[in-house]
């Protein structure tokens, strides 16, 4: 994953390693643990195992707003849920429904923040 500021100068920010030879569908992620503050554009370099390569399309992130945000992830989820939430430290409550519809509500306590969202 790559980011950048200014349109131009392109960094490295991430390098996952993809598995070889696969006939399955595969997913992968990555996080950017030391955000830019203001506008920053994101692309992917996919590379094959002939080492050719291609860029994705380029997403713009913009990180300008003191917008209160909660993101869930991955969804749907299984057995993890990952929360991460623009809160400082504040009681959260939020509701969740299964496959079947059936609601639940949950209330995180606060929380030591491991990193800047």
């Amino acid at each position: 994953m790559k980011e950048v500021a200014d349109g131009n100068n392109w960094t490295e920010i991430q390098n996952v390693k993809a598995a070889e030879h696969s006939t399955t569908k595969l997913y992968y992620e990555a996080d950017d643990t030391d955000p830019l503050h203001g506008i920053s554009y994101y692309r992917l370099k996919t590379m094959d195992l002939d080492r050719t390569f291609e860029y994705s399309k380029i997403d713009a992130v913009d990180r300008t707003a003191e917008e209160e945000f909660i993101v869930f992830y991955p969804n749907p989820a299984s057995e993890i849920l990952n929360i991460a939430s623009s809160s400082k430290g504040e009681d959260i409550k939020f509701e969740m429904m299964d496959i079947a519809g059936k609601n639940s509500t949950f209330k995180l306590k606060k929380y030591k923040r491991t990193r800047s969202c």
